[in-house]
Order: structure tokens, then C-alpha cells, then sequence
């Protein structure tokens, strides 16, 4: 036998009987913290359901924060996905390129692994099964356009090269979504011909069901892009997936190359003051959001804060009214480390209560935030709670627990002995101890504070989505219409339709005005681009590119937009008098320095 073998069996069994001897000490602690936790109802039902408030508000907006903004999109490396976007002296980016410039750039880069163009925007187009047509989403894309994101189909294959040629059959992916409700998850679909408004498709594939960017998209069909040396019709998205170990800077300055070269091949499409901006692709999914949410983020930190600070409040009270019981336990040979511990699972319990009461509110209260959210969130957004809000929750519940422990216990260290055993209830309930007083009066004080700040906060949050639109929307309504190419083959054929459709909506009762419009004021809208007659080409303002919405007449009175100078549309402007324009001030003020603009 080894000499030292006594030894370790004896070491053994002694750590056993200690590691027996605390679990049986942490049992007691539980089952006695249970027990003041019941004899005090009031405190608890009140303490459980002010924590619910303070952890489900935090986990409520931390669920939208981390789906939005912390969240990483659900592609392989998505951090290697940008978006080229077009980059002017004073700071402004468009988003959007012509497929002249993006067929260029894409051809001529050596940094860019992949890239596609997309529309800006999906297009409302009618799905037409048997005698019915339902509007969908559809989206144009270039090849390339799956193998950037990296994200293989369900079934069938992307699109190639030969599906982008002109004249080549009509072909088309179905979303997953799409698939199930109008297609009943037929594993047949694939070479299936469907109608989109009048033209066949042949369907090729359908995608996962995790494939989400910004906005719902029911279908994609090709982009059938060509270069011309006019192009200017900036209309489509730039994303592409940079090479293995190609940095943002680098991807930069190589397209910046690439637009010299643009000089010499297209001279009509080059801007001099036109550079490049390589951003990441999430965060320009969320740039618009990310301020507000982090601001009600802000918001809500603040009236945990709060709910902290009075439940703090509270559980300090009730210590001192529990002095004589720590004083004698003390006496009696208590360690401090042994007093804390109790408090920490009485605590514990306390907060773990309400962390799950809070879990329970915000699994109900997200999507309806969410639904009822004036902020416009992108589609890949999940409200899911996962690892990472319960890992969240976790650690509100801790921090709670452990202040709710610890500024307690040094509140008591303060205290002798002797005097501890000398409180009675009637001391403590008359309010004559200092320390009651003081708490009662930084109790207020802390709230004050924390509530004006978190009314500042709230403030700048309803300021933010609450800024005054431009337009009116009461009584306002609005609906989607979207037409066959049979009956938008010309401007003149559209405008005809456009004009019969609003005189049938004007003769409604009721109806005071009704109008046309491509997109809603609170949508994206393409950009177009302009030059001023008579101005040299050197001239910063002599050239430009806005965003624009085409319009038919009666729509400033519908949402009674004010003019402040000239005149609206009328029906005499048509697709065969000269063309007119409306400016925002915003325009006039930048391109037309406080002369008139009108004329």
C-alpha cells in the first residue's frame, strides 16, 4: 500500500462530508428564505411583480435590439457581404447604381468574390392561378444573386448566365413561404409554369426558409441588364461578397480604380464627383432604426433602474426591521459571509420569481411591439428567445440579486451589536431611525432623477418616429392596385387606365379627392438623376439626383400637402404636354441657392 494512501482516503472522505455538510446548509437556507418570502406576501407579490416590469420592458426591446441589430444574418460569413453604394463630397450616399455601372464594376473588380444587382425594391405583381389573382412580391436579380449570400436552395437550382440573355425563357424561384400557402409544399413544382400578371414562368427553384433580407419577397425572377452608354437610370442595388482576406478599405479603393476606368468607356456615365462606399451589408440594412432603438434601449435600462431602486428601497426597510433577527444570529455565531448567503437566496428566489414573470411578459409583449411599431423593421428581424435573451435575463437577474444582498448587508455593518438588540417594531415604524430617513428621501431623490432621464430619453424616442411627415392622414386611405403589361404597353395606355380608375374612386361618395401615386411617402423611392439648363457642367450645382415619386393630379390635395409657390398637377399635364416637376424646398434650397425655381 502506497504510505500516502491513508491519507488521501481520509481527504476524501472529509471533503464529502464537507461538500454534505453545505448542501444541507443551502438546503436551510432555501427552505427558510421560502418561508419569510410567504410570511411576507405583500412584499413579495408587489417586489415579483415590479421586477416583471423593470426585466420584461429590458428584454422586450433587447429582443427587438439583438433580432435588428445584434443578431448576425443567417448567411455563412456574413460579415464579407457589403453593399456598393455611391458616395458626394458632402457626405451623401445613394444607394443605387445603374447596370451599366454595376456590370462594369463587377467585370473590372479583382476584389469582389461575387456580386449581383437586385431592384431596389420588389414590385407588386399579380400571381394568377385559375380565375384568381393575388398580388404578390417579386424581386429582379442578376446571376450571382444567390451565391453571394451563400445560401443554397431548397430544391432546384439559382440562376445562371443564360437565364440573363435576352429572349431567354421566362424562369422564376419561389419563396418557401409562397410555396407552402399557394403551391401546398408540392414537391412537383419544379418546371411547373406559373403566371406572373401575363407573362409565363417556368419555375426552377424554391428557397430556404430562413432567406430574409429587408422586405417580403414572394418571387425572383431574372434582371435582364445590359450595358449602354447612356444608362442612367440608377435603380438597382449593388451587394456582392468580398474575396478571403479582402478588407472594406481595400474593396474601396479597388473600385475607385475601377471608376476611373469608367472615364474612359462610358465618359456620359462618369460623375467627378462620384466616389465609392463600401459598407457592411447589416448595417445598412439597419442604419435608419439602429438610433431609435437604442435610444428606447436607453429608456428602458432607466426604469429597471428605477424599479431597482425602489424594490432597494423596500428590501432596506424590511433589513432594518430584521436587525434584532441578524443581531442575535450574529451573536450566536453567524458569520457575515453566512448572513449574506442568506440574504443572496432569499434574493435570488425573489428575482428569479420576477426574471420569469418578465420572460413570460416579454414573449407577449415583443411581437405586439413590434406590430404596433411606427419604426419600420427589416424582415430578417427575430423575436425568438433563445440563448441569448435568456443568457440576458440571467444576468439582469443576477446583478438585481446581488445589489438587492449587498447594500443591505453594509448597511448593517454599520450597526452595533447592542443596539441591534435594543430595536423594537415601534421605533422602526414611527420613522425615527436616520437611516429610514435618509432612505426614504434618496429613494425620492434617485427616482426623480431616474424618471426625468428616462422621460428625456422616451421624449427624443416619440420625437424621432413622430416627426411631423409633411402631409395629412386623416381620412386618408389607401390601397394597392397593380396592372398587366397589356395594359401599361404604353405611357398613353396607362394614363388612360390611371384616369378611369380615380374618376370611378372620385365619384364615390364621400370621396372628396383620390389620386395616383408608384410609392407611399413613407416608402423607398428610386433616385433621378438631372442637370440644370444653362449652367456650366463644372459647377457643383449643376447636376444632381433625387429621390422622386411620379404622381397624377389631385394627389397634393388628398393628402393636402401646402404649396408655398407655382401650382400643382392638373389633368392637363399628360404624357403627350411638356413634362413639369414639383421640388421640395430641400431641392430648391440646395440646387437653386434662394433664387425662384419656377420655370
Amino acid at each position: 500500500m502506497h504510505p500516502n494512501s491513508t491519507e488521501s482516503s481520509w481527504y476524501s472522505l472529509n471533503s464529502g462530508l464537507a461538500h454534505e455538510a453545505e448542501m444541507n446548509f443551502l438546503r436551510q437556507d432555501i427552505l427558510y428564505a421560502v418561508r419569510q418570502l410567504r410570511r411576507n406576501g405583500g412584499f413579495t407579490l408587489a417586489a415579483v411583480l415590479t421586477l416583471a416590469l423593470g426585466i420584461g420592458a429590458n428584454l422586450t426591446v433587447f429582443l427587438i435590439m439583438y433580432g435588428v441589430l445584434l443578431r448576425p444574418l443567417p448567411f455563412p460569413q456574413p460579415d464579407k457581404i457589403v453593399r456598393v453604394e455611391r458616395l458626394y463630397p458632402n457626405g451623401d450616399r445613394v444607394p443605387t447604381y445603374s447596370g451599366t455601372k454595376f456590370l462594369f464594376m463587377r467585370r473590372a473588380s479583382r476584389t469582389l468574390e461575387a456580386a449581383t444587382a437586385y431592384d431596389y425594391a420588389p414590385a407588386t405583381i399579380n400571381l394568377v392561378q385559375g380565375g384568381n389573382a393575388v398580388p404578390i412580391k417579386v424581386l429582379h436579380v442578376t446571376s450571382g444573386f444567390f451565391e453571394v449570400f451563400q445560401m443554397p436552395l431548397l430544391m432546384g437550382r439559382g440562376f445562371g448566365g443564360k437565364d440573363m440573355a435576352s429572349g431567354a425563357p421566362g424562369v422564376a424561384i419561389l419563396s418557401a413561404a409562397l410555396w407552402r400557402q399557394n403551391f401546398g409544399n408540392d414537391p412537383n413544382v419544379l418546371g411547373r409554369s406559373i403566371t406572373l400578371g401575363s407573362v409565363k414562368y417556368t419555375v426552377i427553384g424554391v428557397a430556404r426558409p430562413e432567406f430574409r433580407l429587408d422586405a417580403r419577397v414572394d418571387v425572383w425572377t431574372p434582371l435582364r441588364i445590359t450595358e449602354t452608354p447612356g444608362d442612367q437610370a440608377n435603380d438597382y442595388s449593388f451587394v456582392a461578397r468580398l474575396k478571403p482576406g479582402v478588407t472594406s478599405a481595400q474593396a474601396r479603393d479597388d473600385l475607385q480604380r475601377v471608376l476611373l476606368e469608367l472615364k474612359s468607356t462610358y465618359p456620359k456615365l462618369w460623375n467627378r464627383y462620384e466616389s465609392v462606399a463600401v459598407l457592411d451589408f447589416h448595417d445598412s440594412l439597419v442604419g435608419n432604426v439602429r438610433p431609435a432603438l437604442e435610444m428606447l434601449m436607453g429608456a428602458v435600462f432607466l426604469l429597471l433602474a428605477i424599479v431597482a431602486a425602489n424594490i432597494l428601497s423596500l428590501l432596506l426597510t424590511r433589513a432594518i426591521g430584521r436587525r434584532r433577527e441578524m443581531g442575535l444570529r450574529s451573536a450566536l455565531g453567524a458569520s457575515g459571509w453566512r448572513l449574506l448567503r442568506q440574504l443572496l437566496v432569499e434574493n435570488a428566489i425573489l428575482c428569479i420569481a420576477g426574471g420569469f414573470a418578465g420572460i413570460a411578459l416579454a414573449q407577449f409583449a415583443a411581437p405586439a411591439l413590434m406590430h404596433l411599431s411606427p419604426i419600420h423593421l427589416p424582415r430578417f428581424a427575430s423575436l425568438d428567445i433563445g440563448g441569448a435573451a435568456l443568457a440576458f435575463a440571467a444576468g439582469l437577474i443576477a446583478v438585481c440579486a446581488l445589489i438587492f444582498s449587498l447594500v443591505p448587508i453594509f448597511e448593517s455593518r454599520h450597526t452595533q451589536l447592542s443596539e441591534s438588540l435594543r430595536i423594537n417594531a415601534a421605533q422602526i415604524a414611527s420613522g425615527r431611525n436616520w437611516t429610514q430617513r435618509a432612505l426614504v428621501i434618496s429613494e425620492v431623490a434617485v427616482s426623480l432623477v431616474l424618471l426625468a432621464a428616462a422621460a428625456l430619453l422616451l421624449t427624443s424616442f416619440w420625437k424621432l418616429v413622430h416627426t411631423p411627415p409633411g402631409f395629412s392622414t386623416k381620412n386618408v386611405l389607401t390601397f394597392k392596385n397593380s396592372f398587366s403589361e397589356e395594359q401599361t404597353a404604353g405611357s398613353a395606355l396607362l394614363d388612360q387606365r390611371l384616369n378611369e380608375l380615380t374618376a370611378r374612386l372620385e365619384a364615390i361618395p364621400g370621396v372628396e379627392s383620390a389620386a395616383a401615386v408608384s410609392d407611399l411617402p413613407t416608402q423607398v423611392v428610386f433616385n433621378l438623376p438631372f442637370q440644370v439648363s444653362g449652367r456650366s457642367s463644372n459647377r457643383k450645382d449643376a447636376q444632381g439626383e433625387e429621390d422622386y415619386v411620379p404622381v397624377t393630379a389631385h394627389y397634393f390635395d388628398a393628402l393636402q400637402i401646402p404649396v408655398i409657390a407655382g401650382r400643382v398637377f392638373t389633368a392637363a399635364d399628360t404624357h403627350s404636354s411638356a413634362p413639369v416637376v414639383v421640388l421640395n424646398q430641400e431641392t430648391a434650397r440646395e440646387f437653386f441657392h434662394g433664387e425662384n425655381p419656377i420655370g
